[in-house]
């Protein structure tokens, strides 16, 4: 669930005044704001502005005060960020003039959130640490639960889940001491989702459902939104479309009534999500451009990355290219603005310095004890100051020496500098295009989140891994994963023709037209996937067999063969091996165009061969072979590119080569796939020694 957004609707304490009625209207307009404010926002908003007017008439601060609260929150709800920040950022200025400590930790509190949701991690961190400590030293308990599962939001969100679920277990033994129902039902919905992002689905299930019952107990709309909206995801991560679509539209239904556009745009980013991999394309597109045109409104980052990456995916699915680049050059900013080095240093320095705060009073005393011990330090100090003063004098003298010969020297290497800045510039230019290229590559590869969804854990660990080593920023390798409504998973790697830029984009290429073949049209049959797959790369090549003017000729003193292409022909493409596995009735299928499958069971290793040509044009063309493959529980199974095996290196400068390849598998086989992973990497680091690495490595391990 996203943060809490704590309203400041307390009713004023009594202040006296010659002036009751006035301000006894104010708090009267104030409360019907708050009976308002779900059911009817803008009637709120009416009440809290014609509240505003009277108060500022009366120059009645508290109530001025209150009003502005409220409107804050209001305009956060309704996406207007900007004017919920300047009331927001008022009320504290009179909170603080007023010493109201509460008012102004839940006013602190309020604008953290914005901040959060706008990306500015560190300044929520700061202010949600501010909110923490007033809420510690006047002991209101309740608050500091509060202000508990506010950081740990910032920390799960920052990827930290260890921190993330410490804060959130202290928020709720709180919240259960003073029995606070609301806060309770938030706690568990949080700790839900670190359950479910651990992919432990069944656990996080309890949570939410423990929370959805409180707050359907209490006719909390907000709260009841939020938690079928998890639900629903939590269905659709079990494979129960028709329930998460369920659970996920009436949460939108909510979230419609109550005009939360945040939480709208969400259920619609899930939902676009479900319709797009149950082939209802225009369903998703429709949710997927209202959700982005909500969380443009917002301006909340998170929002805007998720609704861009179901845009990007929905654009693939149709072949529009252009739009899918954008989207991905969308998605990749608004996740590099909410994540990124500064964030994680704030976070860090503002966790240090709230211990710090809380420990200071304490170290007050010994700084005290220290301060007699200090004066006669300084005595020595100056003594000190005298002998390097004489010392400097000396290096100053000596500098101004080196000065002079630095002005000759520097005269002659303006020319030689002004030429490097021109050289630097283009490198520059070059590189940071090549590491944007990275994070698009990136973008399209399937998430360890995506992995683990799919092949899950055991006691020991994960049951798959990736290996990805490419030789340079960007690879032309690359690895791919779907799985279907009807329970077949399919995974593939590939080794593009080529690898650095040329190789990632064909890479990109591959992926899409696995995409489309797979998910679009449907197509399960391991063979027909690859011819499907090559007949696509040489239609978007533009060198259909037998017709492309550079295969027609061959000159008179090239041999062709059979098994080999034509020295001349066109080779673009790839090397692949690809599996589909229906878990219902444990059967594996395997095709590949050079790159084999190897098995591995009780310590003994069998390859299935692929078929001796590429995914491109080739003189002798048959269709792939699918292979029907016996598995059995605990057998192992690798897809893999040849950069690993034709590394050069050991005592005698030699290729790895399969063999070996091969008994390093066998020789890991009985650890962990988490271990094989790193166990393989360290086997490769050692063999390779100071030698360049020569190509792209991809190496996908799955444990059935």
């Amino acid at each position: 669930m996203a943060t809490l957004r704590i309203a400041s609707a307390q009713t004023p304490p009594d202040i006296p005044t010659t002036q009751k009625e006035d301000t006894s209207t104010v708090k009267s307009l104030i409360e019907k704001a708050n009976s308002y404010y779900l059911s009817n926002p803008d009637t709120a908003i009416l009440f809290c502005e014609q509240a505003l007017l009277i108060a500022q008439q009366l120059n009645y601060r508290e109530g001025i005060s209150e009003c502005y609260g409220w409107l804050g929150y209001l305009f956060t709800n309704k996406g207007d960020i900007v004017l919920a920040l300047e009331y927001l950022k008022k009320e504290l200025v009179i909170k603080q003039a007023l010493n109201n400590k509460k008012g102004k930790a839940i006013c602190l509190n309020n604008i953290a959130i914005i901040y959060k949701n706008q990306g500015d991690i560190a300044s929520a961190i700061q202010y949600f640490h501010q909110t923490l400590q007033t809420m510690e030293e006047l002991g209101e308990r309740k608050n500091v639960a509060i202000a508990l599962n506010n950081l740990g939001i910032i920390h799960d969100g920052q990827g930290d889940t260890r921190l993330a679920l410490d804060y959130y277990k202290k928020s709720l033994k709180i919240r259960e001491e003073i029995d606070d129902a609301k806060g309770i039902a938030i706690s568990l919905n949080n700790i839900g989702t670190i359950y479910r992002d651990l992919g432990q689905y069944d656990e996080a299930l309890v949570y939410t459902q423990k929370a959805m019952g409180i707050a359907q107990k209490m006719e909390d709309l907000d709260g009841e939104s939020s938690f079928l909206a998890n639900i629903g995801v939590l269905m659709a991560m079990k494979k129960d479309t028709t329930k998460a679509i369920d659970y996920l539209l009436q949460s939108l239904a909510i979230s419609r009534k109550i005009e939360d556009k945040d939480a709208i745009a969400k259920s619609l980013i899930k939902l676009g999500s479900i319709q797009l991999a149950l082939g209802k394309v225009e369903a998703a597109k429709k949710s997927g451009k209202e959700a982005l045109t909500l969380s443009f409104e917002t301006n909340f980052p998170e929002s805007i990355r998720d609704a861009a990456k179901l845009m990007n995916s929905i654009a693939n699915r149709e072949r529009d290219y252009q739009s899918a680049f954008e989207m991905y050059r969308l998605h990749i900013q608004m996740r590099d603005s909410i994540i990124n080095e500064k964030t994680q240093k704030a976070t860090i320095t503002q966790q240090m310095k709230y211990e710090f705060d809380k420990k200071e009073s304490l170290l007050q005393a010994e700084k005290d004890k220290q301060e007699l011990a200090n004066k006669e330090k300084v005595k020595r100090q100056r003594l000190a100051i005298w002998s390097v003063g004489a010392g400097l004098a000396l290096v100053i003298i000596f500098s101004i020496f080196l000065f002079s010969r630095y002005r000759v020297t520097q005269q002659q290497k303006k020319v030689i500098t002004a030429q490097k800045e021109i050289v630097d510039e283009k490198n520059r230019n070059i590189t940071d295009s090549i590491k944007y290229a990275q994070k698009i590559q990136e973008a399209i590869l399937p998430s360890n989140e995506d992995l683990h969804r799919t092949f899950g854990s055991n006691s020991s660990g994960d049951n798959y891994f990736v290996l990805f080593r490419p030789k340079d920023v960007v690879s032309g390798d690359f690895y791919w994963l779907h799985e279907t409504t009807d329970n077949k998973v399919i995974w593939a790697t590939a080794d593009c023709t080529g690898h650095g830029v040329p190789g990632a984009f064909m890479s990109m290429i591959g992926s899409s037209l696995l995409n489309e073949i797979v998910i679009e049209k449907g197509i399960t049959k391991s063979g027909e996937i690859l011819n499907q797959l090559r007949d696509s790369i040489k239609k978007d090549l533009g060198h259909a067999a037998g017709t492309d003017e550079r295969t027609k000729a061959l000159p008179s003193s090239t041999e062709v063969s059979a098994g080999k292409p034509s020295e001349t022909g066109v080779k673009d493409g790839m090397d692949i091996a690809l599996c589909v596995w229906d878990r219902k009735t444990n059967e594996l299928q395997f095709s590949g165009a050079y790159n084999p499958l190897y098995l591995i069971r009780n310590g003994e290793l069998f390859e299935t061969k692929a078929n001796r040509q590429p995914i491109g044009i080739y003189l002798e063309e048959i269709p792939f072979d699918t292979i029907e493959v016996p598995i059995e529980q605990g057998d192992s199974l690798y897809l893999f590119s040849d950069g690993f095996m034709d590394q050069f290196g050991g005592p005698n400068n030699k290729k790895y080569t399969a063999k070996r390849f091969r008994e390093s598998l066998l020789s890991v086989q009985n650890s962990p796939m988490n271990d094989q992973l790193i166990m393989l990497n360290d086997i490769f680091e050692k063999w390779r020694g100071g030698l360049e690495q020569l190509d792209d490595i991809c190496i996908f391990g799955v444990r059935v």
